[in-house]
């Protein structure tokens, strides 16, 4: 959880800002938006390759801190109680 909070905190603080990256503003902002929309994207914040870019994109387009948490602690809190149900043999 703390590893998506510090990629949020990039993105919000432009360490990886739109003028950084190779996209122009208008294309960065329309894939952002895409992407984030409603935040239900970072539902699948929990997959290996995809979540960390997905949580870094959250901060560049200004996802609130709280709505952000909540939806990433959901994606993460699930994954983790699959695992265990799997491991336990909760079935």
């Amino acid at each position: 959880m703390l590893g998506s909070v510090v990629n949020w905190l990039m993105g919000w603080h432009r360490a990886l800002s739109r003028q950084a990256l190779v996209f122009g503003k208008r294309r960065w902002t329309g894939a952002g938006s895409a992407l984030v929309r409603n935040g239900k994207s970072l539902l699948f914040s929990w997959v290996p390759i995809l979540g960390d870019p997905l949580t870094v994109v959250a901060g560049v387009m200004k996802e609130p801190l709280t709505q952000f948490v909540l939806l990433v602690a959901i994606a993460k809190m699930t994954r983790y109680l699959a695992v265990a149900a799997i491991t336990l043999n909760w079935t």
